[in-house]
C-alpha cells in the first residue's frame, strides 16, 4: 500500500482539502471468460485501491471516484474484460467498487 500511496501523492499533489480532486477513471480488468467468473483476484485489487483511495479522502484531498470501465468487444470474446456486470450479476468486486466509502 506504501508505494501505491507514493503514486498517488505524485498524481494528487495539487489536491488540498480546499481544492480536492476528483479520481474520474479507475478500474481493473479480468480477462477470465468462464460463467460463473473468478474473480477474486480482482476483488483484491478493487479492496487495496479503495484502502489506498481513502487514505487520501481522509485527509480532504480526494472528494470522489468513480468506477470506470470502457465497454467494447474484441472479436471472440464472450464478455467485456473490464466490464463489473458480468454472466448476468453483478461480480463481488463489482459490489465493492461501487459501494460507498
Amino acid at each position: 500500500m506504501a508505494q501505491r500511496v507514493a503514486v498517488l501523492e505524485t498524481i494528487f499533489h495539487a489536491c488540498t482539502s480546499a481544492k480536492p480532486c476528483w479520481l474520474t477513471e479507475w478500474a481493473f480488468n479480468n480477462r477470465d471468460q468462464s460463467c460463473p467468473i473468478h474473480d477474486d483476484l480482482r476483488l483484491q485489487l478493487v479492496q487495496a485501491e479503495r484502502t489506498t483511495l481513502k487514505h487520501f479522502i481522509e485527509q480532504g484531498r480526494l472528494a470522489a471516484s468513480l468506477y470506470y470501465s470502457w465497454d467494447g468487444d474484441f472479436p471472440g470474446q464472450k464478455e467485456n474484460m473490464g466490464a463489473i456486470f458480468r454472466c448476468g450479476a453483478l461480480t463481488d468486486a463489482g459490489k465493492l467498487a461501487l459501494s460507498p466509502l
